[in-house]
């Protein structure tokens, strides 16, 4: 089932206490305490009145440099203990909530893989990995697509998830049917496989071949594969096509503002739609990140994209 989040730092989630809104809980550096352990997220959530149930996500900040003594999070080998820590000691209260986190820029993809793995039976939940949104190993459209191929044909990786943040993915070079993924990153991620002794298998290639051709299907009378080109939503809604059965979450923010995107008036922004509809098709979560929103006009904002989602006008 397709539910829709809203995302909230600790001292916000009150907002949403009298509501039957879900919530992604995103912590930040200005919450080390509750990184640490230090400071109870139960009691956080007592104080908030928020029932855990509420809470099926938690975003974890990214492994931005700290210093010495500073708690990090991208999800790498260094960082693991930090990340395992926090786990075991702060979301036993949120039994069923999944873990966001973030990759680092660079990273050999065969450790990579083996920490996913691993960290897949250290949790015992499922956790998603979020795009970054700049040039690195885990930003193109062919990444996103090999991470869930591979936690598609892998056992030892099957609770790895994907989240898709719409404001972060790269623009398409050219029509993705004609081309695949030739210039939506896949030469680099090929160089990256052979750094790590690894190489892309050719049913990967053959799968991305398979999604794409169902592309057409998916867009609405009158768009062609050609004009995802320009369209801000067009990368987000290839991403979907080639990963979204992996997909734990679209963090739906617009392409051009990195903004929650504007409900009125949706030939503005094309295929916002579509996201919606893929969202809705494959259970794919769905986690508003408000900046700078008043609190009535974001619980108008929620009710009025809960009710496009439960009637399909969109």
């Amino acid at each position: 089932m397709c539910r829709l989040l809203v995302s909230r730092s600790p001292n916000e989630l009150h907002t949403f206490s009298e509501s039957g809104t879900l919530l992604e809980l995103k912590l930040s550096w200005e919450h080390e305490a509750i990184l640490r352990g230090e400071r109870p997220l139960k009691q956080i959530l007592e104080d908030q009145q928020i029932p855990p149930a509420r809470i099926p996500s938690v975003h974890l900040p990214p492994g931005i440099d700290r210093g010495s003594d500073g708690v990090r999070m991208a999800l790498t080998h260094h960082n693991r203990g930090a990340i395992t820590s926090f786990v075991h000691e702060q979301l036993d209260v949120l039994p069923e909530a999944r873990l966001v986190v973030h990759p680092p820029r660079k990273f050999d993809h065969h450790d990579q893989l083996e920490l996913i793995a691993s960290l897949s039976t250290d949790f015992e939940r499922t956790f998603a990995i979020e795009n970054l949104p700049d040039r690195s190993d885990w930003h193109s459209l062919a990444s996103i697509a090999f991470f869930a191929y591979a936690g598609r044909e892998h056992d030892r990786l099957s609770g790895l998830g994907l989240t898709i943040d719409t404001a972060h993915l790269p623009p398409l070079k050219t029509d993705p049917v004609d081309s695949g993924l030739v210039g939506a990153g896949v030469e680099r991620l090929e160089s990256r496989l052979t750094e790590a002794g690894l190489s892309i298998p050719s049913e990967f290639l053959e799968d991305i071949e398979c999604r794409l051709s169902k592309l057409t299907a998916v867009l609405p009378p009158g768009y062609t594969t050609t004009d995802l080109q320009q369209t801000p939503f067009g990368p987000a809604v290839v991403s979907l096509v080639l990963a979204s059965d992996r997909v734990s979450e679209i963090h739906l923010n617009d392409p051009m503002t990195d903004e929650i995107p504007v409900l009125e008036g949706h030939d503005r922004r094309p295929l916002f739609g579509t996201i919606l509809d893929l969202a809705k098709a494959n259970d794919i979560d769905i986690v508003l990140e408000p900046h700078g929103v008043d609190d009535r006009e974001l619980i108008s904002y929620v009710s009025h994209l809960e009710t496009l989602l439960k009637e399909g006008g969109c």
